[in-house]
């Protein structure tokens, strides 16, 4: 038969409720607040300076400018292009008139050599005129040709930039996503910690 020790049983609850205070003061809740708001800020300005948002920023001006020259060398390729059926155009009109004056020449219908000297200068003035508006025709074809080359070469580097832009986007919404889901946890955890505290002194602490 054991005898029990007089005092045994107190000092043992004595002792456990120490280890019970002290337990409760290493989780006081409004020191677990205090480090779930401190987290929380960490997060949120993590959230609000992500580099994919930066990276995302840039990739969108560029993307904009990148339009408005696409934009401007479309409207200049455009302006080209009628410049030169302008030009084709006023050549085609003033080769039928040289045509028709050259038939007129050979046919026999004009016999004074005063009008057939007349009419072979004024053939000539129309075929000279004739062969400037081709000429020029031929400089506006070829530089609609390098704005072409040059709304492709935008064309391709727009490509490229949507694509990037596409990336970014994904990778930035997954970032948040991440980040959106801690702060929950944490608002939760937060919450929870204030039901658990004194309501003055929550209040002091949400004063400070």
């Amino acid at each position: 038969m054991s005898l029990a020790v007089p005092g045994a049983d107190v000092h043992d609850s004595e002792a456990s409720s120490d280890d019970t205070d002290e337990g409760a003061q290493a989780v006081h809740p409004l020191q677990e607040i205090q480090h779930l708001d401190t987290e929380t800020e960490q997060l949120q300005h993590r959230r609000v300076t992500l580099s994919q948002r930066g990276d995302l920023s840039t990739a969108q001006v560029e993307q904009q400018e990148l339009r408005a020259r696409l934009d401007t060398v479309a409207a200049q390729r455009g302006e080209v292009l009628a410049r030169q059926t302008q030009l084709e155009a006023e050549a085609d009109t003033i080769a039928t008139r040289a045509d028709r004056d050259d038939t007129r020449l050979y046919s026999g219908e004009v016999t004074a050599i005063r009008d057939l000297q007349a009419l072979q200068d004024e053939i000539a003035g129309l075929r000279s005129r004739q062969g400037r508006l081709e000429e020029q025709a031929i400089e506006a074809l070829l530089e609609a040709e390098a704005l072409t080359e040059q709304a492709d070469s935008l064309e391709a580097q727009r490509s490229a930039l949507d694509e990037r832009v596409t990336v970014l986007t994904a990778e930035l919404a997954a970032a948040e996503a991440d980040l959106d889901s801690r702060l929950a946890a944490l608002t939760e955890a937060r919450t929870a910690a204030a039901g658990r505290t004194d309501q003055d002194a929550l209040a002091r602490y949400e004063g400070l």
